[in-house]
């Protein structure tokens, strides 16, 4: 499945008018997810392999959604000082978000 989403046109337009053309997005696979999950956090959080597991099950390879799973999940884990992330902590944003 194909997702059309808007992309910033940084050269042809001024500013106030970014948003202008439309791109296909597809879903990741699962290790295209597994990089989106855990290459931007390397350093920072560890993930044990059942986060990644819960984060691909509950995205289904969606790239905004797994996206955003892992942005809520990375400011979740440096407020409470949480250095290696398992699955709980995935269905646990999923509840207070």
């Amino acid at each position: 499945m194909k997702y059309k989403m808007w992309v910033l046109e940084k050269y042809k337009l001024p500013r106030s008018r970014k948003l202008k053309s439309l791109i296909e997005v597809g879903l990741l696979d699962e290790e295209s997810t597994l990089n989106l999950i855990v290459k931007p956090a390397q350093g920072i959080l560890e993930y044990e392999q059942s986060a990644v597991d819960a984060k691909w099950q509950l995205s289904a390879g969606h790239p905004s959604l797994t996206q955003l799973l892992c942005s809520n999940i990375f400011r979740h884990c440096r407020e409470k000082g949480i250095k290696n992330v398992t699955d709980n902590h995935v269905w646990l944003i999923l509840e207070t978000r």
